[in-house]
């Protein structure tokens, strides 16, 4: 019986293994990865990584952390996402990812981390993630996603019904109705922002000299005001 595997060229323990954090690496990741079946933490971030995420990798059962970020991944998300029911922390940015975004993302009951942004992923707003109850932060940001935000949408965040604390969804095609949701209340908003802090995220582009900041009025006459504009 197989005990160890080789993973660019070093060995890896099939039963002991529970983190793997590498540097300087190229090449696809091996399905075989998905034979590490303790494993806990994979940090593969910021290398030469390229060809697709393999499906195995997704059907670690004990996984809670996954950062494959700025490296050269492509194709899409496998489908088989929702099957790590025990992933905290989610991070693929920086990648040239494509595809929707599988409907089985609602099955990651524990996630709080989910970063997707600087893909090429398409497709309509995930509104699956309204299911996750635990997500605290969420970036979407520089895609070609598409749609609008729902009145169900809308009154999860205003209702506070998840724990986000951060919502980055910039450089889509995401449009809303330019009204306002029917079940609207600016005394619950205020009630949201009370206790918490608004933080604005401005991300620049390295080695540029400038940039421009716009910042919104969230306020509810503001919004009858210019609701036209589709902000």
């Amino acid at each position: 019986m197989m005990k160890e595997i080789i993973l660019w060229g070093k060995k890896f323990n099939i039963e002991k293994t529970q983190e793997m954090e590498l540097s300087g690496i190229k090449g696809i990741i091996p399905r075989e990865v998905g034979l590490l079946k303790n494993l806990l933490f994979l940090n593969l971030s910021r290398n030469n990584l390229e060809g697709e995420i393999p499906k195995e990798l997704f059907n670690l059962k004990k996984i809670n952390t996954i950062n494959l970020s700025y490296n050269n991944i492509s194709g899409p998300i496998p489908s088989n996402l929702g099957s790590m029911k025990k992933i905290i922390s989610l991070n693929l940015q920086s990648n040239k990812i494509y595809g929707k975004i599988p409907q089985s993302i609602r099955n990651l009951k524990m996630l709080n981390y989910l970063n997707l942004s600087n893909n090429k992923i398409s497709g309509n707003f995930p509104f699956e993630i309204l299911e996750l109850k635990k997500i605290w932060y969420l970036n979407l940001s520089n895609n070609s996603l598409s749609g609008e935000f729902s009145e169900e949408m809308i009154d999860y965040f205003s209702n506070k019904k998840l724990p986000l604390q951060n919502l980055l969804i910039g450089n889509n095609r995401v449009l809303d109705k330019g009204q306002l949701s029917k079940s609207y209340s600016e005394q619950n908003l205020k009630e949201y922002m009370k206790n918490d802090s608004l933080r604005i995220i401005v991300e620049m582009n390295l080695g540029k000299k400038n940039f421009t900041c716009y910042t919104m009025d969230l306020t509810k006459k503001y919004l009858e005001i210019n609701s036209d504009y589709r902000t």
